[in-house]
């Protein structure tokens, strides 16, 4: 059964002409042992690396190391998704995690383990997967639940256990005389392929091609698997890794291999298994054994040696290469000619074939080009080289002397005049200009007369002119003719050029545009002045000094302005161009001075000059996206008589618990790290305490922040970082607070309160209780005195208020009787009304149809005069009425509020009932018999909600 994966995405690699980035880490920087067995990455991007005194921790600026308990090498190591670094030493197996404080802690599993499995040598590899740690250690494997308190063992293989690996989410072993076996999740373990069998020592799986599996074998080489089996995968270093061994190897994530030897350095395959680089101590390795690979989140290669730790910047797209070697001098020029590359440098010219391999890579030095080349150039088939010693015809590995001065810096070409002047070559040198004119070949013809400046930048306008600059002097204008340097004219300042210092000139299209100490500048002949040239400034600014412009045959312009490198591309965009700008902050600062050159053959690479060698630059359709940069707080210290450490700097600070300070801490130094590992040093670092700073601060390479005499109060301390590209990083941040000392607390407060209370009653409330006492015992005299008049004046009020009561009782008996006798008056005009209507009833029943007319009408007059009396009777009801209140405390108001249902007849029959007046009393004054003022008492108490047993009358006589 094969094993089946999703074959990654394999890209072509173009070759380099030399290393990237290389950063070497010694034991005395890391501060830890020689060998590095293990590599991984956390989740915050710090790196961890196996060493032979325990973990080691690199932030990008610091290393730190973690022991393990017993002391003992550190040789596997595994993160899961929480952050534990697992790791493997001998006899010995755990994990660590930071605590609250952000130290690192070390959780052994020992006790994991049954007694009998406890002692075993090394652990080689940790696996966790399935809630398991597996773990291979003394050719056996073994395996702990990451959960619980459950116990792990050992894993019943059934012989030596040779290789312990994750592929394609399953985990396969390599069994003495059993070969690649899978350990399934119930513990069984199934064999794979019995064609495995015969293969020595594995180191590594990685896929390969469509279903194809690469392996790569401790003393044999490079195998791939497949249906068909094994097969030893031929490529040109095939030899090269058997003879140095493969200790370790992986596939990166561009798809290139990465093999790790152990005598021999690194090599880099395609997937083809071509070479593409091979790095060894010669192109700047610390050794050439190298025990463990590990790629980071940007691309860096990290490679533990056998002494010490090497990144390489693998997938950056750029790498620098020395022509000549370890003198490492300063490169100047570049040219690709008949098939070899040439480098001037100012150790001389170096070639080396174009087509050369990764591996045969090498330059040489031609005889006879000792010393500083200033320029080389391909001019009508032939490579002519500019140096101190002279002018060079380069051909064949080879070169000639074109004329016997020396000190040449470049070479322009004329055209044939129409006046039969010949084709020339004008060489600029230090002393003037040169002449070789075309015939077959170029033909030294002699100095030209007329000009005797340096002339290291010359260029001709469409109009035949020769235009010459001097760095420090101005520009130059005239015609050759013969070997005469005619109608020479000095141009500057005065006209409109912004000083005649830090001039140069560049050829591009057909205008000759001018630097100077701002902006671009080009000639308008009609106003016979400098003008800022419509585009470039634009596009390029006048904030830094233009240093070079160099055009493309694609019509590209490379550019370094003030410490920038970048180019102005035009692109075709059917009817019309634009212009879009690449900017390389890599190269910031790299080129040299005042002699800046940048070579763009075609195709994809690009190289610069530096005062270090070529720095070759390779653009591909998808440019290089650096990931956003990362800042970590590292340390939180608080310093003063003695230094306590608050935060250790493992794991998130966000995390942490606010811890409140006493006021006597007051001082504070934070330190902090952007997880940058190539060019750390270019890292700026911006930071602001909240409830301090105003503002952030301005842009630091500093990365450590202290502040002093801090108050009482609430603090957040916030930090960021910002790459090269100007990329700026999430903020890191640590909350804390710094209590009010003990003379500003709330029990000082109250002591305070009380001492001033204190010092208050001794000096103002003790006189004032003396003196109260005193003005107490005179009161008390005067108050007996007072007391005596007032029990006498008491007396005599309590007379006249009993003789007043005594009024008031008979004034109100008055009123009441006044009052009842309303009462009993309008009670007898009710009666009075009754009676009448009585007389009306007995006078209308004696009227019927056969009373005669007159008689009728006189009787009805009658009536009217009754009933106009009648309504004076009703006026005498509300009388009685506003007596009736009166004289019974308003009863008929509170009625009317307590039942609001009740009718003006009930009101009546109340107020009668009230009085206590008999059925037969109220009849006549209601108007209706006896009967009826049953009847209106039996409806009256439903409506009063009364039960059986209850008095009406006593109930009226209780509101």
């Amino acid at each position: 059964m094969l094993l089946v994966f999703v074959p990654s995405i394999l890209l072509a690699q173009l070759p380099r002409l030399g290393t990237p980035v290389i950063r070497n880490f010694s034991k005395d920087q890391y501060r830890g042992g020689t060998q590095n067995w293990g590599g991984i990455e956390g989740a915050d991007g710090l790196i961890w690396i196996a060493n032979n005194q325990g973990l080691l921790e690199c932030d990008g600026l610091d290393w730190r190391i973690h022991a393990l308990p017993n002391r003992t090498i550190v040789r596997s190591l595994a993160r899961d998704s929480s952050g534990k670094i697992y790791a493997g030493g001998q006899s010995e197996l755990g994990f660590f995690e930071p605590d609250k404080s952000g130290n690192l802690a070390y959780t052994s599993l020992l006790d994991r383990l049954p007694e009998g499995t406890r002692e075993f040598e090394d652990v080689w590899k940790i696996i966790l997967a399935r809630r398991q740690i597996y773990f291979l250690a003394s050719e056996s494997i073994y395996s702990i639940p990451v959960e619980g308190r459950a116990k792990g063992g050992r894993i019943q293989t059934d012989g030596k256990v040779l290789f312990l690996g994750m592929f394609n989410d399953r985990i396969i072993l390599q069994i003495e005389n059993r070969g690649l076996c899978e350990l399934k999740a119930s513990g069984v373990i199934e064999e794979l392929h019995p064609y495995t069998r015969n293969l020595t020592t594995l180191t590594a799986l990685m896929p390969g091609a469509g279903n194809t599996i690469v392996i790569s074998t401790l003393k044999s080489g490079l195998f791939l698997l497949d249906s068909s089996g094994v097969r030893p995968w031929e490529t040109p270093e095939s030899a090269y890794l058997t003879t140095n061994r493969i200790y370790t190897a992986m596939q990166l994530r561009d798809g290139r291999y990465a093999i790790g030897t152990a005598t021999g350095g690194l090599v880099i395959l395609n997937s083809e298994g071509e070479l593409l680089a091979r790095y060894t101590r010669r192109q700047g390795l610390q050794n050439n054994t190298v025990l463990t690979l590990m790629e980071d989140r940007v691309g860096n290669l990290w490679i533990g040696l056998d002494n010490g730790i090497s990144l390489i910047a693998i997938s950056s797209p750029f790498s620098r290469f020395f022509p000549d070697g370890e003198l490492e001098g300063t490169a100047y020029a570049m040219q690709e000619f008949e098939g070899n590359l040439y480098c001037g440098t100012n150790n001389g010219l170096f070639v080396m074939a174009s087509n050369m391999s990764a591996g045969q890579r090498n330059f040489e030095l031609i005889p006879g080009t000792e010393g500083q080349v200033w320029s080389l150039q391909v001019i009508r088939g032939a490579l002519i080289m500019g140096h101190h010693e002279g002018a060079f015809l380069v051909s064949n590995r080879s070169v000639s002397k074109l004329a016997p001065q020396s000190g040449f810096w470049s070479f322009l070409p004329l055209a044939a005049g129409s006046n039969r002047e010949p084709e020339r070559l004008i060489a600029g040198t230090y002393n003037g200009l040169v002449s070789f004119v075309w015939n077959g070949g170029w033909k030294y013809e002699g100095p030209v007369s007329g000009f005797e400046e340096s002339s290291r930048f010359l260029a001709t306008d469409p109009e035949g002119y020769l235009w010459i600059a001097h760095p420090y002097r101005g520009v130059w204008r005239g015609i050759v003719r013969d070997l005469k340097f005619e109608n020479l004219r000095f141009l500057g300042q005065e006209q409109g050029l912004p000083s005649n210092l830090g001039l140069q000139l560049y050829p591009l299209a057909e205008d000759v545009v001018f630097s100077a100490e701002r902006g671009t500048w080009v000639y308008n002949r009609n106003s016979d002045r400098f003008e800022a040239h419509p585009i470039l400034d634009t596009l390029l600014g006048r904030s830094e000094p233009v240093r070079r412009l160099i055009a493309t045959n694609e019509g590209n312009i490379w550019y370094s302005v003030g410490s920038r490198v970048g180019c102005i591309r035009m692109e075709d965009m059917g009817l019309y161009k634009t212009t879009r700008q690449l900017r390389l902050p890599e190269i910031s600062g790299e080129l040299v001075g005042g002699f800046e050159y940048i070579y763009d053959p075609p195709g994809p690479d690009v190289f610069f000059a530096t005062d270090r060698g070529f720095i070759q630059y390779t653009d591909s359709e998808e440019p290089f996206s650096a990931p956003l940069p990362i800042v970590l707080l590292r340390g939180v210290e608080a310093f003063g008589k003695s230094d306590t450490l608050l935060f250790a700097g493992a794991g998130n600070v966000a995390l942490l618990q606010t811890p409140e300070l006493p006021a006597r801490i007051n001082a504070f130094r934070f330190s902090f790290s952007a997880v940058e590992f190539q060019h750390p040093e270019r890292m700026t670092y911006s930071w602001k305490l909240e409830g301090f700073d105003q503002q952030w601060s301005a842009w630091s390479d500093k990365a450590e922040k202290e502040y002093t005499n801090l108050k009482p109060g609430d603090y957040v301390f916030r930090v960021r970082t910002q790459d090269i590209n100007g990329q700026v990083s999430k903020v890191s941040e640590y909350t804390f607070r710094i209590a009010a000392p003990w003379y500003a607390s709330t029990l000082a407060q109250i002591v305070y309160g009380i001492t001033i209370a204190s010092i208050l009653i001794s000096l103002v409330v003790v006189p004032q209780r003396r003196f109260a006492k005193d003005k107490a015992e005179m009161a008390n005299e005067q108050e007996r005195t007072l007391r005596e008049q007032e029990e006498r004046h008491l007396e005599q009020e309590a007379n006249r208020s009993q003789e007043i009561m005594s009024l008031r009782n008979e004034k109100l008996q008055g009123e009441l009787e006044f009052q009842s006798g309303q009462l009993a008056n309008t009670t007898l005009h009710l009666v009075q009304k009754n009676a009448l209507i009585v007389r009306l009833r007995e006078d209308i029943e004696k009227l019927d149809s056969t009373t005669p007319p007159e008689e009728l009408k006189k009787s009805l007059r009658q009536l009217l005069g009754i009933l106009n009396n009648d309504d004076r009777l009703d006026e005498d009801w509300e009388h009685f009425a506003i007596h009736f209140d009166k004289v019974h405390a308003d009863f008929l108001a509170r009625l009317r509020d307590r039942y609001p249902q009740l009718t003006p007849r009930d009101h009546k029959l109340c107020a009668f009932l009230r009085m206590n007046l008999s059925s037969k009393e109220i009849a006549p004054l209601l108007y209706i018999s006896v009967r009826g003022v049953e009847i209106s008492r039996y409806r009256l108490r439903k409506k009063l909600e009364l039960e059986a047993e209850s008095n009406l009358t006593e109930f009226l006589l209780g509101i």
